[in-house]
Order: structure tokens, then sequence, then C-alpha cells
């Protein structure tokens, strides 16, 4: 009777080191020297005495026991244990992929003449040699190969449904496993067979030796005993969450049931009893529950002849008109000074209900009289009437300087509250104050004081979500997405004092990964610690089911692949189109594993930062000062000094990116695997990564050299054209072998009138993922119209292979990938305890259905070479999973002289 055996999920037994029995150390002996005192060493000799494991050897007395089974390793282990006599040579093989000049294609043959195996793949058949095998697959094969008889069950936790539940069943009662693991007893059907492991499983079906005693006793270790907690340097911090994976008996809701922590409310008014007390409420009455802010109102002076009730509020070195919109059409204001015959303040520009008059921005001293007109539009944009002129006498009115506000800080008695815009609609209002009065005290647990005591006004804007007038106004779409919400609050806070260089305090590029990661980042933990206090709020429920984007960055999963993308650079955070995204993920995955270091981390940095600015006026931050203030507080991030660490993150450079060629290259994170496109751009002399502008910036293009080809198109506004671009991709596996070279085009009209508009994305269908064995890969991309002129135009990025990795949705899975080392063990410590995983391909994976999904801290990694040289690295676990809540994360170690530090800091 013949079975296939498919191709196998490269995984691991996960037993803890500490947990492995029936291992005695002893000096030497036996055929080979990797295998001394392992569990296996005795069926690994008993095979090798027989000549069975002759030719798979993998150098001079050593059998590399940890290494996954290849298929043809398999075949002639198998095919030598089962018939006398070495099989004919030089008849061609039933199997496409089997050539059969190669020495073991005969064992193949064998195994398929017996029935033992009909291969993995038909039209055309084939046996994939190099594929894994899994433990259920080997036991099919052993109970066919062996004739095993019906057994009954044996109490397998992990088996109940496997389609080779019966054969495991077999081979345990014969005596020919004990499983993986015990309490319960498990037998771990989906992870890859080892060496080692099928030497003991065979040794055991020939009666070479002797089976288990017990079934509590864990044999079946997945490596050779080599000394990987010598390489460790630090104790790493504790993982938090749950041990063991459960659904938390106090979730009131499904979607809650794999979030940690004591969710009881026993008063039932929503707040969770921990989330009470934490905030000072009264777990046991209702009637205690957080209630709207009391409003900041500001005296509110008219404005006399400005005929449209338009009234000024005085703020700190400046005053602030205001004014209502009307219903069907919009005012512009232009102001100028008396002395002035030109509109030299506003001549529009400004929001749609406000203006600011700042003394310092504008260089007036306060002492001159202000001339202003306000003129109606109509909503198509034309003009109505003009209003008659007013007068603002700035002598008459008492405007706190800079160092006023300056003084007062981040007092601990300041206080943020907020209201909205007439014509902001009822229901949307209304799903606001409910989630804002919530989230009030989250805020400043997490913020600590404001910058000042002032109102913040939400009103509706264009599109998509953005803080303006110091803090003071908030514009959004009208729809409701708390992640947002609690960005721009971030921001708010802060009030005039962002993180940036300008003079007068307004918002400039080049720090914008420090200001849009902090707010990014303590947005993501806000909204976390909101689901904990409200489960049952309906804010809650939707960043539940909406994770990506609102509840986790789109892109953590693959933070440790896309962080050092030179096109991710700082600069403008927002251009090019298609790289925000991937710009904010980094930067908050960057934060919140500084979180997760300290979770005191924000509020610590803005006490240090507001006292910075209290001690010196004239400061403005930096990058130097920035990162130093952190250090403070975060010392190391991933193993590194935190300033030596983010001088490899790109997105936190501090500058504009450098003139000349970009490679964009994006993942795309839909399922448990991902997909991959690139374009090309051309950052101008600002830093831009270009895309169009404008004929007010056409100076801007006067650098740009003429093999960058410019598109004047018909809305008046010059683009770069790298639409049909040429490119090249070559890709490596971690041997160094090329796996694949294909040319490409960038696409080449994306606009639906065939304008040149965006960057024309090529989404390379062949380097999907899933396409590539398991492993860790290396891919050159070059653009060839441009790399002869600008060495930007090739660069090299990582991606793993997922072909053979299968994930369930209650899965927790863990990738290790080392540019280095493509052959060895891995093991990582989670929360104290070790588990271990052979590395194959440059990757080793860990699987389990035990971690919460919530897991977060920091975790070393040992790589461990086939030379016993080992080294240790560590990450931070962030709460991370791919688009459809598959929950992995993908970590990439760069040392290719294994010396033990990352090559990107050498």
């Amino acid at each position: 009777m013949s079975v296939s055996v498919l191709m196998a999920l490269v995984s691991v037994v996960l037993v803890p080191v500490a947990a492995a029995s029936g291992v005695v150390v002893q000096a030497g002996g036996g055929a080979f020297s990797d295998d001394d005192g392992s569990v296996h060493e005795a069926g690994l000799d008993a095979l090798a005495v027989r000549g069975y494991l002759a030719g798979t050897e993998c150098g001079p007395g050593q059998i590399c026991p940890g290494r996954v089974l290849k298929r043809w390793e398999m075949a002639v282990w198998l095919g030598r244990a089962l018939s006398d006599g070495e099989p004919d040579a030089g008849a061609a093989s039933r199997f496409a992929d089997v050539d059969a000049v190669e020495w073991w294609a005969p064992y193949v043959e064998r195994l398929a003449d017996l029935g033992i195996t009909a291969g993995c793949r038909t039209n055309p058949l084939r046996f994939c040699p190099d594929g894994s095998v899994t433990r259920a697959q080997m036991a099919t094969v052993l109970r066919w190969a062996f004739e095993l008889g019906d057994a009954p069950l044996q109490g397998f936790a992990d088996t109940v449904g496997n389609f080779h539940a019966a054969n495991i069943d077999a081979l345990a009662a014969a005596g020919v496993t004990a499983g993986c693991g015990t309490d319960p007893l498990r037998f771990c059907p989906d992870d890859s067979v080892t060496r080692a492991q099928m030497a003991t499983f065979l040794a055991r079906a020939l009666g070479l030796v002797p089976a288990p005693s017990s079934k509590t006793l864990i044999v079946e270790e997945t490596h050779s005993r080599v000394a990987p907690f010598a390489c460790r340097r630090t104790t790493p911090a504790a993982i938090s969450g749950t041990a063991a994976r459960r659904t938390n008996p106090t979730a009131a809701t499904t979607l809650t049931r794999y979030v940690s922590g004591d969710l009881t409310d026993s008063d039932g008014d929503g707040m969770t009893d921990a989330a009470e007390t934490k905030y000072g409420f009264d777990p046991h009455d209702t009637a205690s529950f957080p209630s709207e802010v009391a409003v900041v109102r500001l005296e509110q002076y008219p404005i006399s002849g400005s005929a449209i009730g338009a009234y000024y509020e005085v703020l700190p070195d400046e005053i602030r008109i205001r004014w209502a919109k009307p219903d069907r059409s919009s005012y512009a204001l232009s102001l100028r000074t008396a002395d002035s015959d030109e509109w030299n303040i506003y001549y529009g520009g400004h929001s749609l209900e406000s203006a600011s008059v700042s003394l310092s921005a504008l260089s007036l001293s306060g002492n001159e009289t202000l001339i202003g007109q306000f003129m109606e539009y109509g909503d198509d944009k034309s003009w109505l009437r003009n209003y008659s002129q007013f007068v603002i006498d700035l002598s008459t009115i008492d405007i706190p300087s800079i160092d006023n506000v300056v003084a007062e800080v981040g007092n601990p008695s300041n206080r943020v509250s907020y209201t909205f815009s007439d014509d902001f609609p009822e229901d949307a209002e209304f799903q606001y104050r409910e989630f804002l009065k919530r989230v009030f005290p989250i805020l400043y647990e997490y913020l600590g004081p404001p910058a000042g005591t002032f109102n913040i006004l939400f009103q509706l804007g264009r599109s998509g979500f953005v803080t303006l007038d110091d803090g003071r106004l908030i514009l959004v779409d009208g729809s409701f997405v708390p992640r947002l919400i609690v960005h721009e609050l971030a921001h708010a806070w802060k009030g005039q004092f962002s993180i940036t260089a300008d003079e007068n305090w307004d918002y400039d590029d080049a720090l914008s990964g420090f200001e849009e990661g902090l707010a990014e980042g303590i947005a993501f933990e806000i909204v976390r610690e909101y689901v904990r206090s409200y489960p049952t709020h309906a804010a809650s429920i939707q960043l539940l089911e909406f994770r990506p984007y609102q509840y986790w960055p789109d892109g953590a999963t693959y933070y440790d692949t896309v962080k050092h993308i030179r096109s991710t650079g700082g600069g403008d955070f927002w251009t090019p189109p298609g790289l925000a995204d991937l710009r904010y993920s980094i930067a908050a995955t960057t934060v919140q594993m500084m979180l997760i270091k300290d979770s005191s981390f924000m509020t610590e940095f803005m006490a240090r930062y507001y006292e910075t600015i209290r001690d010196d006026h004239s400061w403005r931050p930096n990058r130097d000062d920035v990162i130093e203030m952190w250090e403070e507080i975060v010392p190391e991030l991933n193993g590194y000094p935190l300033g030596k660490y983010l001088d490899t993150v790109l997105v936190f450079n501090g500058r504009e990116l450098d003139e000349g060629v970009y490679i964009l290259s994006a993942i795309r994170s839909y399922g448990t695997i991902g997909d991959q496109q690139f374009a090309v751009s051309y950052a101008l002399s600002d830093g831009r990564l270009w895309w169009g502008i404008g004929s007010s910036e056409i100076e801007l293009l006067e650098s740009v050299p003429y093999w960058v080809p410019i598109v004047l198109d018909d809305d008046g506004y010059h683009y770069i054209d790298t639409h049909g671009s040429d490119f090249v991709v070559e890709v490596v596996d971690a041997y160094g072998r090329l796996q694949i070279r294909k040319e490409y085009k960038t696409n080449y009209h994306d606009q639906p009138n065939e304008s040149v508009g965006g960057f024309g994305w090529y989404y390379a269908e062949e380097l999907k993922m899933e396409k590539f064995p398991f492993g860790l890969y290396k891919e050159t991309v070059t653009f060839l119209d441009y790399i002869d002129h600008d060495k930007g135009a090739r660069e090299s990025f990582y991606f793993f292979g997922l072909k053979d990795l299968q994930q369930e949705k209650e899965d927790y899975v863990i990738i290790i990938g080392v540019d280095g080392v493509p052959e060895g063990v891995a093991e990582i410590v989670i929360d104290g305890t070790p588990y271990v995983s052979p590395i194959t391909n440059g990757a080793a994976v860990f699987k389990s259905s035990e971690w919460p999904f919530d897991l977060k801290g920091e975790i070393s990694i040992t790589i461990t070479n086939t030379a016993s040289k080992c080294h240790t690295y560590y990450r931070v676990l962030t709460e991370a999973a791919t688009f459809h809540d598959y929950f992995q994360h993908q970590f990439k170690i760069v040392d290719k002289d294994f010396n033990g530090v990352e090559d990107q800091f050498e």
C-alpha cells in the first residue's frame, strides 16, 4: 500500500531545554563527534555501524543530528534498512525532480517500488527530495514500512482529528515513539523530523535500541547538546501576559477572550474593576465613572465692525481671530498692518473658522494697528461679497509674552478640554464624546500633564486628521478612528512645543520621525489600555474588529526586515505616497519597544523635555538632545546602546534625504504571508522623494540631472515619470545560491486618464513569499535606467520564504533569520524558559498555541552554528500580526562574519 508524503512544515518541538530528560553527558565515543551525550546517540550509532547512514554525513565524523531530515536522506536510510544490498544505479527515475545521476536516486526508486511513497506532487510526478517531513508523515511511513497493526488511542492531545492519528497511535503502541511532551501528552505532529529523531525512530522500529520505558519521558531531543547558555550576556526582561494560552474567564465578549488581565466589572458600568481602581474610581459604584471634562474657555472679545460676528481670543504671544462658518459659503480674511498698503499678514490661507496672529512669527511688537476685512465665497469658490473693514489696536491688548507660557509648560495643574464646531454632525459628536470622556484618564496616565491649559476644538476638515493652531484645533473628516483621535491628541498635548527645530516652534520635517513616532507609538499603547479598561464599549469592539492600523502598526510583523530601507529615511514623513504608512509603522514600533522596556518612558521623557524648555527659553529640540533624553530612560534597545540603535533606524536620522535615486520597496501583509512591490523615485534638493511639484517650486528642478525624466502634465504640475522603468531582481538563499533572476518594468500608467501620477508600483507575482521554501532570502534590486548614473538605483532587501509554513489562527509564530549561519541551532528564551529549533536555509521557526497573543517583552536569541560557535542577540516583542490576524514576528539578524555584532553596528 502506498502513501503520499507531503511537504512538511519546518517547525520545532517546543520543549524547554530544562525539561528534557534521559540525556547522559559523556566525553567522546560513538560513531560521531557531534552527538556525544545526546539521547539519540545510541540510535545513530546503531544505524551507522550497519552502514545505513553512509554518504549522508555532514563532515568528518559528524552527522549534524539537529538538522532537519531531507526526504532523499529518509529514502536512503529507510531503503537500506528495508532491503539487503544496494539498488541498481542508472535507471531513469519516475519522478521529474529526481535526476538519475544522483547517487541517492536509486534509493528513492526503491522506496517507491516498496509502496512506501507515491511522491509529493503530480502533473508532473515529483518527489521533492530536498523537502522535509513532518513527524505525523513519518509515523505513516514507518507504520506501513514495518506493517504495524492497529492500536488503541494512545492519548496524544494534539493528534485528535489529524489525518495521520491512527498511524501515530500504532507507532506509539509499538514503542517507536514516546511523544514530544507531557502534561498533556503531545506528539507535535506538524513539527519537522530531525536526523537524530529519525535515527531513533528507525533504530527502535528495527529493534536495535530499546523502546522508551515510560511515556512521561521526553526523549526526542531537537538538537545535539551544545552550550548556547554560555553566550548569554544579560538576563532578558520578563515577558508579560499569562504563561499559557487560555480563554480569559473574565472576558465578556469573544473579541476579548485572548486579552490578558482581569476584565471583571463588578458594578456593570463598562469599566473594569482594575481600571476603576487604577484611575481613581469606585469599582462598586456605577455613579463613579469618568465624566466629560470641564471646558477651558478663553475670554472672547468682539471685533467691532467685522460684520460677521467675529471675535478674538488672547493667547501667549498671539491673538486668535475666530468666526462661525456659514452653511453654504465660507469667509476669507484679509489682514494687514496700518502702515502697509498690502495685505501683509493674511490674504486667505487660514483655517475655515480662525486665523492666528503670532507676534513673534510675524515680527510684530504688539503696538501695531491691524486693518482687516472679510470676504465671502460660495461653495463653488466664486466671490460673493466684501464686508466693511475693521480695526484692531494691538497696543490696547495685554498679550502675554512667550516667556509666560514657557514658565508654565508641563505644570502638573495644566488641563486640556475639548469642544466641537457647530457644523459637526450630531451623531458623530456623540460618538466622539463618549470615547473622549473615557480615554482622558488614560491620556493623563500615559502622557502626563499637558504643555498648558487650553481647549481643543474638533472641527470637520476636508479629509483625514491633522492638528493645527498649537494644538488648539484638530481637523477630522468625521470618521471615527480611535487610534487616529488619540494620535492627534498626543500632538495637541504638547501645545506649541512639538518636537521641532524651528525658531518659532512651527512644525518642520527634519524631526518628524520623533514627533510622529511618539504620537503613533503611544496611540497604539493607549488604545490597548482602553480595550482593557472598557472591554465592552463600542470603541473597543471596533478596535478589535479592525486591528491592523487600529490596534497594532500594519507593518509590525515585518519591522525587523524593513527598518533599514533607504527610502524610509527622515525628512518629509508623508512623501512619497505609499511610504507614509511604512514610516509610521517603523517609528511607532520602535517607540512601542521603548515603552515595553520602560512603561514610564513617555511620561519621563515629557517631564525632561518640558524641564529643558523651562530652563532655557532659547532651546529648541535637536536630534542629539532628544536621543540623550531617551537614553536616560531606556539606555539600550535590542542589545545595543539606544543612540547607536537609532542611528540604524533611518526614520530617526533627523535630516532630509540626500538628493538622488531611491528604490521604493513595500511589503503588503496579507494573510499569513506577504507580497512585495517595487518602484523608483528621485529625492529633490529639499529632501522630498519627488512625485509632483507645482510652478511655485519650479526652482527645485534646476539641480535634477538630465537623465531623470520630467513631464509637465495638463494640471500644471511637473512629475517624475518613472513609469515603465526596467529593473532586475536577483534572489539568493542563505547559502548564496541564486534562486531566481527576473526582469520587470514598473507599471506604465496607473491613473484612469493615463497621466503619470504615482510611481507605477510593480507587484512582483514571482516574488511572493509563499513561492519560496522556508528560509531567509536576500534580493538585490537594480533599476537599469539609473544605475550608471547613481548607485542608489541598486539596493538589497531581505524576506522570508514561507512556502512550507503552516499557521493557524490559534498559533503564535516567531521566525528567526540569520544571514551568516545557514545551518545550526536557534534558541530563544521567553520569560526565563528556553526553546530550541534547527536552523535550515538561514532560518528557524518557533510555533506555539500556548503563548498569549498579547505577549510582549525582550527575548534573547542564541545562534549556534555547525562548528558549535555561538552568539546571543536580543529583540523586543510587541503585539504584532499580519493583516488577517495571524500573530507572527519575523526577526532578521545580519552577521555575515558571525562575530556576535550585527553588521549594521560595525
